[in-house]
């Protein structure tokens, strides 16, 4: 008895120090004088919001939104701060507002955002007004008073929201109806940044980093050709189509001397960028060289690069830091040099910022710690896991959830997330990776709950449909894990393995996917999550009719006609899928689509200027007949396992590719 008169008094304190908000007669109230980008974009988000929490609006003097306010007594914002201070029927949000367009900090805008979130519950699964899911009414409870802080957990908070800025490049692989707008690809573009803030992400350590190297040809081939790897066969630099991949004369002194020469003309700025160039071509065969590697007996010249760029490294950080003592060389953990060197060690550990580019990821944790052993302190974690060329599902949302918790226990600089163009079939996955670099300790199940919360009471349909989707890509991803450990052969990165999961589900499969979700339609929902389920379930229709057109075309029977029907659904759907379809056509399914006679004729034959950017060299596997990282034992069994790759760099001429039918299902 006495326990339930506590709890009773509780509840009635709380009552008593609660205010019932009402959202219908709140104002918003802008501050006086010069008005920040964050202030700005809040007012607008804040109307929007209110506008479909509370629909009808007739703002008042009672309640009151305060915009880029802080109140008396309540704490100063700091470096990237933001702050919401509930002060009885007022609501004020401020912070650190400080910036311009190529370096703003957001702090009133987040902190909006978080009130939006903690006190009305609003989330946002996927860009676009349709997707910011909120509970409809005109009044809300809360506290009398009460402040919250949000700060950016990562130092390095980057998530590539698809990438629209490169349509221009595939998009005449479209058919007619499919080719995606300009000016549309831009809205699309700027609601997918616009998602970004919503989830909080800002950067606090900004540097620059990328291939460093990638004009050096065009700089320096004519005057300094002793700059650029030696081939096996006597000559320096790459073709001109691949000259952006040229490598270094990584055991020459000049070219530490041109890297701290360009280094201090800028400036010497704190980060100095030294990740080498991507792709296989160019390595160099010079004997100082190849006295740096620390390779084993037998061993292929392309396994394990690692220990001449660890010294090369080593080399550039004894000159920069007599320059400048806390300068960070920034470089890539990644490809030919991705594992811990065998003789080498970091010399200036303090001066060393490596991005980590993880291949397989039960590997990682031991990669991470051999880096360690090294002399490794700073890193950060630059997986490839989200770049995926096909409409069909993965169902990595929780490989990735693991794949950060293991990155975010070693990396202390944050997180890059490379991407391609927006594909709808990895909302969910993009959902999953937004939420933990804003709230890196939210449990997987949290995440799910939240994103299928969107869809109301059709919530266990959606869960049930995800649970399906994942066991299926989780279960295509341990048999190819377990493919390339037979083989003894290793790939770039996880985003290799994730392209090929999507081939783990049959129509029968999909078809299932499909009643499950229609099931949904049965419960009492709002038209807007109605709305939202309508556009999954055309997502997995879509499906379907994808796998029909592929099945047709690796048995050769009705290419034509499911082509049609593939392209007709497409096209009446195109707002609902919501694609960058010149890359589907141009590279997700180019090998397929090169099958039909009609798409041949009607989209590529009709072109003036047909000309194939997917065609011609792979940049990181060269030779364009082979393909992807799977067809590399093939290549190393027919050409010379020493100097293969750059063989075929200097002797061959860039042409069309040239790929069997089949890949996408087979995986390996």
């Amino acid at each position: 008895m006495k326990k339930t008169i506590i709890i009773a008094a509780m509840s009635l304190c709380a009552a008593l120090f609660a205010v019932e908000f009402d959202l219908s007669k709140a104002s918003i109230v802008m501050p006086k004088g010069k008005i920040t980008l964050p202030q700005e974009l809040a007012k607008k988000e804040l109307e929007l919001h209110l506008n479909l929490i509370a629909k009808e609006r007739n703002p008042g003097e009672e309640y009151k939104f305060f915009i880029g306010k802080r109140p008396a007594n309540a704490p100063k914002a700091g470096e990237y701060e933001s702050y919401y201070v509930i002060d009885g029927k007022n609501v004020y949000f401020y912070g650190d507002d400080r910036g311009n367009l190529r370096n703003q900090r957001y702090g009133t805008l987040f902190a909006l955002y978080t009130f939006l979130e903690k006190e009305l519950g609003v989330l946002w699964p996927r860009p676009g007004t349709d997707w910011i899911a909120c509970k409809e009414r005109q009044t809300v409870t809360l506290p009398e008073n009460k402040t919250v802080k949000f700060y950016p957990p990562l130092g390095m908070s980057a998530l590539r929201v698809y990438g629209w800025g490169r349509i221009t490049k595939y998009n005449h692989f479209a058919p007619e109806g499919l080719k995606l707008p300009v000016e549309e690809a831009k809205k699309r573009s700027d609601e997918e940044v616009l998602w970004r803030l919503r989830m909080r992400h800002m950067t606090r350590e900004k540097f620059k980093y990328g291939h460093a190297y990638r004009d050096w040809q065009k700089r320096f081939l004519a005057t300094n050709p002793e700059y650029f790897g030696l081939n096996p066969y006597g000559t320096r630099g790459l073709p001109k189509h691949q000259a952006e991949f040229v490598k270094l004369c990584l055991s020459n002194p000049k070219v530490v001397d041109q890297i701290i020469a360009d280094w201090v003309a800028k400036g010497m700025p704190r980060y100095l960028n030294v990740c080498p160039n991507d792709g296989t071509p160019g390595y160099c065969f010079c004997k100082n060289c190849i006295k740096l590697d620390a390779d084993l007996p037998g061993e292929r010249f392309h396994k394990h690069k690692t220990d001449r760029f660890v010294w090369f490294w080593n080399r550039v950080a004894e000159k920069a830091v007599k320059l400048r003592k806390d300068v960070f060389l920034v470089t890539y953990i990644y490809s030919y040099y991705s594992q811990p060197p065998r003789r080498e060690k970091f010399e200036y550990p303090d001066n060393m910022l490596c991005g980590m580019v993880p291949q397989l990821i039960e590997e990682a944790s031991d990669q991470f710690e051999g880096w360690r052993k090294v002399g490794l302190k700073h890193c950060f974690f630059r997986p490839n896991y989200l770049h995926h060329r096909t409409v069909m599902s993965r169902g990595l949302d929780r490989f990735l959830y693991d794949t950060f918790q293991t990155g975010n226990t070693f990396c202390f600089h944050g997180v890059d997330y490379d991407a391609l163009a927006g594909r709808r079939s990895q909302d969910l996955e993009y959902y999953v990776v937004g939420r933990l670099i804003s709230n890196p300790d939210k449990k997987y199940e949290e995440i799910i709950d939240e994103y299928a919360s969107a869809f109301g009471e059709a919530a266990p349909e959606i869960k049930k449909y995800y649970a399906g989707v994942r066991g299926r890509g989780e279960k295509e991803l341990k048999k190819m894990i377990a493919r390339i450990k037979k083989l003894n052969t290793s790939v770039l990165d996880d985003s290799h393995l994730g392209q090929f999961t999507a081939g783990g589900h049959s129509e029968k499969d999909l078809k299932n996917d499909l009643k499950i979700l229609e099931s949904g339609l049965n419960k009492n929902l709002t038209p807007a999550e109605r709305k939202r389920l309508e556009n999954i379930i055309i997502q997995v229709k879509h499906q379907i009719k994808t796998i029909q057109f592929m099945m047709a075309v690796e048995k050769n029977k009705n290419v034509e006609q499911k082509g049609r029907e593939l392209i007709d659904f497409r096209v009446a759907h195109v707002n609902d899928i919501a694609d960058d379809f010149g890359l589907i056509f141009g590279l997700g399914e180019k090998i397929y689509w090169e099958k039909v006679k009609f798409y041949q004729d009607e989209v590529i034959k009709s072109k003036k200027n047909p000309a194939d950017p997917a065609a011609g060299w792979r940049a990181s596997f060269d030779f364009p007949g082979l393909g992807d990282w799977r067809r590399r034992q093939a290549f190393e069994k027919i050409t010379d396992k020493t100097a293969s790759f750059d063989k075929f760099a200097v002797e061959l001429k860039p042409h069309p590719e040239k790929q069997t039918i089949g890949i996408w299902r087979q995986g390996i």
